[in-house]
């Protein structure tokens, strides 16, 4: 084989190289931009599926059951914390 021929070859044979790497690199950003678009869908998907729940939901108030606990106020935890720090042994902590 020539020198020139070899030359040419190696010329095509990075020519060829190049190109496939671009083709490579076309398909991943193709690849992304598909799972970035899939993505979006899925959350709006998401969002519209809580957006129905929020409609469906009733909005008068549902009967509290009798045996139900009653809901604690921030007073009452404050007062609870303050009766469980003053019965706190002065050593630990």
């Amino acid at each position: 084989m020539q020198k020139a021929a070899k030359k040419r070859r190696e010329a095509q044979l990075r020519a060829l190289a190049q190109r496939r790497l671009a083709d490579m690199e076309r398909h991943s950003l193709e690849l992304h931009r598909r799972e970035v678009s899939r993505q979006r869908w899925q959350d709006q998907e998401a969002r519209k599926v809580m957006g129905d729940r929020a409609v469906n939901l009733p909005t008068a108030p549902t009967k509290v059951k009798a045996d139900a606990p009653q809901r604690a106020t921030g007073n009452d935890v404050l007062t609870a914390l303050n009766r469980l720090l003053a019965n706190k042994p002065t050593g630990s902590g």
